[in-house]
């Protein structure tokens, strides 16, 4: 196993022993392995970190609808590509998420239920304050994707983003955001993003104040380099997309 760069277990594994055992035997088993894809619990996590220092990428299939293991992930120094997959139907708490902080490194991380999972990932009590916490200790990173159910999230989390990471180029969030609201903030506040996607652009309840053209027009002046907008409510016939379309 020492020349073995990449990783993917299939069978699930259910009992932490196998690492620790797996350590004991050889302390450096993994030298090598830079890409790790394994389906298994909480425990089992927390007892693999300690054996793959040099993994850069890590796609985890969460089993047993926790987040527990995410305390432990700060042990892998060379994390740079974290996907975290709900198998079932998954509660993270604000304690777990607050400890992806940690991972000061990380240039890509994605939250969301797998392709075969049809229950949604939520955070109890998770709101934009603590939103704001988690993202502010990830100066890295470039996509960021949260298909994570928690407290209604207004504006706030996009001034979080742009505050704490200049560098995203791709966007992707759970939830629907009144983008008039990006008419109160500075404009670039993503200079670089690529990519974005959002449930819808608006939000029940409140007046709508400007046109499709004139939240386009937001649009734009915040992520100049946009090249592809998504909102999953109309697809490619909302009308903010369309006049985006229509102005760029």
């Amino acid at each position: 196993m020492k020349r073995l760069n990449y990783l993917d277990i299939d069978n699930n594994i259910s009992r932490a022993e196998l690492f620790e055992r797996i350590k004991r035997g050889n302390s450096t088993p993994f030298q090598h392995l830079t890409k790790l894809e394994l389906c298994a619990t909480s425990p089992v996590m927390s007892a693999a970190v300690y054996v793959l220092p040099n993994v850069t990428k890590l796609t985890l299939c969460l089993k047993d609808g926790t987040g527990a293991c995410f305390k432990d992930l700060s042990a892998m120094p060379n994390l740079r590509k974290l996907i975290l997959l709900g198998t079932k139907a998954t509660t993270l708490t604000r304690e777990e998420l607050d400890s992806l902080r940690a991972l000061h490194h990380l240039e890509k991380l994605r939250i969301a239920p797998s392709d075969s999972c049809m229950q949604d990932i939520h955070a109890a009590h998770f709101t934009d304050a603590d939103f704001d916490l988690m993202v502010s200790g990830l100066p890295e990173m470039r996509n960021f994707a949260f298909d994570v159910i928690c407290e209604p999230r207004s504006i706030s989390v996009l001034s979080s983003l742009s505050r704490s990471c200049p560098k995203l180029e791709k966007l992707q969030l759970n939830g629907n955001y009144d983008l008039q609201a990006l008419n109160n903030m500075p404009a670039k506040m993503f200079p670089l993003l690529k990519y974005l996607r959002m449930d819808d652009s608006s939000v029940s309840g409140i007046t709508v104040r400007l046109s499709p053209l004139q939240i386009a027009r937001l649009i734009d002046n915040n992520a100049p380099m946009l090249e592809e907008l998504v909102f999953m409510a109309d697809m490619e016939d909302s009308p903010v997309t369309v006049a985006w379309h229509k102005i760029r």
